[in-house]
């Protein structure tokens, strides 16, 4: 699976609105690409960063009533001036502050975690993203199935790999 050919099925809008329109996406410049105030990573007190994506107007009410947004902020037509007002909530807690005052909210916010964090996320656990694993000599590590339907996999467990030049003879090397 080619990362990068992946890439193109997501910007779907993006192709079609350049090759029909001839409008093709600027950073900063369309609503999902940083224009608008809905799409954006705001920065926490404490560094973290919260990833916004509360577009449609039911997650967007949800979103400015749970940070308290300012009632002239709530129609973002203003671009600009919303994203400053929605930064500034943003930044006057800490992440673990608004993960909590987001739970069981209906916003589409999510608190970007580390590689070490996420791999502890209940979803990914759950989906047994890190449960297949490659070992030697009583070590292992983390083998990353192929983004695939779980029913298409092998079931989860740890194999051994070669050492260095171990498989040269068997790959003509």
């Amino acid at each position: 699976v080619s990362m990068a050919d992946s890439m193109f099925t997501f910007m779907y809008w993006a192709l079609g609105a350049g090759q029909v329109s001839g409008q093709w996406p600027r950073p900063g410049g369309e609503l999902v690409s940083g224009g608008s105030p809905r799409y954006q990573i705001y920065r926490t007190k404490d560094d973290k960063f919260l990833a916004c994506g509360p577009l449609e107007q039911k997650f967007w009410d949800n979103f400015c009533a749970v940070i308290a947004l300012e009632p002239q902020f709530h129609d973002d037509r203003d671009w600009q001036a919303t994203k400053a007002a929605v930064a500034a909530k943003i930044r006057a807690r800490t992440a673990a502050q608004w993960e909590a005052a987001f739970a069981g909210k209906d916003v589409c916010v999510a608190v970007a975690k580390s590689v070490e964090e996420a791999m502890r996320e209940p979803q990914f656990v759950a989906r047994g993203l890190f449960a297949h694993k490659v070992a030697l000599e009583g070590r292992e590590i983390v083998a990353t199935p192929v983004p695939i339907a779980p029913g298409f996999r092998k079931a989860p467990g740890a194999v051994g790999y070669p050492r260095l030049g171990e498989a040269n003879k068997e790959l003509g090397i």
